[in-house]
């Protein structure tokens, strides 16, 4: 069931949700989750987790990136959050080559690793940095 993101803490309470109500989950569910494909043949894990700790210290990260169009490139990233959607995992960050938040594909990464280094900006709140990210949409702020 929590195929997508192995964490512990994560698993208890998708397992709380989905127990909510024992008769209905007998019954017929009308809500499923499944994620058995999202980190198929990857190294998804690993680097959620490296992202994490990332986080958690405050540094930076590095990473190969291959965008839609094959082109590749390191990146250097202060990391803020890791979000499932879309049917995939991406990271927000704030990419120091570009100077600007940007959305990376955590499946089109390649070689991460931390740095060490700290992170030099103050992030914005996490909300208003995902609504400008959607309202950006497709003025290419994602890195595809």
């Amino acid at each position: 069931m929590c195929s997508a993101y192995d964490n512990k803490k994560f698993e208890a309470t998708l397992e709380k949700l989905l127990s909510v109500s024992k008769e209905e989950k007998l019954m017929n569910p009308k809500i499923r989750f499944d994620f058995s494909l999202s980190r198929k043949g990857s190294n998804i894990d690993k680097y959620i987790r490296v992202i994490e700790n990332a986080i958690d210290k405050e540094q930076i990260i590095e990473f190969e990136y291959t965008n839609s169009y094959g082109d590749k490139k390191i990146r250097l990233v202060e990391p803020v959050i890791v979000i499932y959607k879309w049917y995939g995992w991406y990271l927000l960050a704030y990419c120091c080559n570009k100077k600007d938040y940007r959305l990376f594909k955590v499946i089109r990464m390649r070689h991460l690793k931390l740095t060490y280094k700290p992170c030099s900006i103050k992030h914005e709140n996490i909300d208003e940095l995902l609504s400008k990210q959607e309202e950006q949409g497709n003025e290419k702020k994602y890195t595809s």
